[in-house]
């Protein structure tokens, strides 16, 4: 197993989190698994996920930002050919969002003792993680 130390640095622009602030319905590690992506249609990274990342994750992961190791600009081709840098499991798995690092730090963080993303915003709404959750269930295609 892979051993990585992190250093969490602030992202510029991005303000320390406001505990207080944080959704009471945050999305818990047991009904994570339960998000409903059936009846989506296509999901297709370029069209319905980038965007996504632009609004709630580009902020910190870009070249020059807090998360340099996994830059989210053009999120595709790190998302399906690189395994997480935190853990053994790949990024994305497709077909396998209960083994895809990036489905579990989305929605199910928790289950892992890991701080869930976006780190320093609320969780993603139901809609967003039926997105992803749908895009991976149905092979993670561009």
């Amino acid at each position: 197993m892979r051993s990585i130390l992190l250093v969490m640095v602030g992202c510029a622009g991005v303000p320390e989190p406001d505990v207080e602030a944080m959704p009471a319905d945050e999305v818990t590690p047991e009904d994570a698994d339960a998000v409903d992506s059936e009846d989506l249609g296509e999901v297709l990274h370029d069209r319905d996920l980038q965007p996504l990342w632009d609004a709630h994750c580009t902020s910190c992961h870009q070249y020059g930002g807090g998360a340099t190791f996994l830059p989210l600009t053009d999120a595709f081709p790190l998302l399906s050919q690189q395994d997480s840098t935190q853990t053994d499991l790949p990024l994305v798995i497709p077909g396998d969002p209960e083994n895809s690092y990036l489905w579990i730090k989305l929605a199910a963080a928790e289950r892992m003792q890991m701080e869930r993303m976006p780190l320093y915003s609320p969780v993603l709404d139901d809609a967003d993680l039926r997105l992803v959750r749908a895009w991976i269930e149905a092979g993670a295609q561009r």
